[in-house]
C-alpha cells in the first residue's frame, strides 16, 4: 500500500508472504526500510522486527521475507 509519493520518493507499507521475494530498485538517494513485524533477509543476513535498513545508494537489492512473512515500511526512490 503506497502511503505517500512526492517527486522521486515513495513511502509504502508492505505485507509480505513467507519467503516472498522483494526487489528494491533504489537509485541515487537509496532506500530506507523498517521491519515492523517478522523478518527479512538479503545476501548480508537477517533483519528482525525493529531493524532499520538504510542504504544511501542502491542499484538493486534482492530481499526475501522470512519463513513467517513480514510487514515492512519503506521509503524508496522511484
Amino acid at each position: 500500500m503506497t502511503l505517500h509519493t512526492h517527486r522521486i520518493e515513495r513511502v509504502a507499507l508492505l505485507r509480505c508472504s513467507p519467503n516472498h521475494p522483494l526487489i528494491i530498485q533504489g537509485k541515487e538517494r537509496g532506500e530506507e526500510i523498517l521491519v515492523l513485524d517478522g523478518d527479512i533477509l538479503d545476501e548480508n543476513g537477517e533483519y528482525a522486527k525493529g531493524s532499520w535498513l538504510r542504504s544511501p545508494q542502491v542499484n538493486s537489492r534482492r530481499l526475501f521475507a522470512g519463513d513467517g512473512g513480514a510487514i515492512v515500511y519503506g521509503m524508496i526512490e522511484i
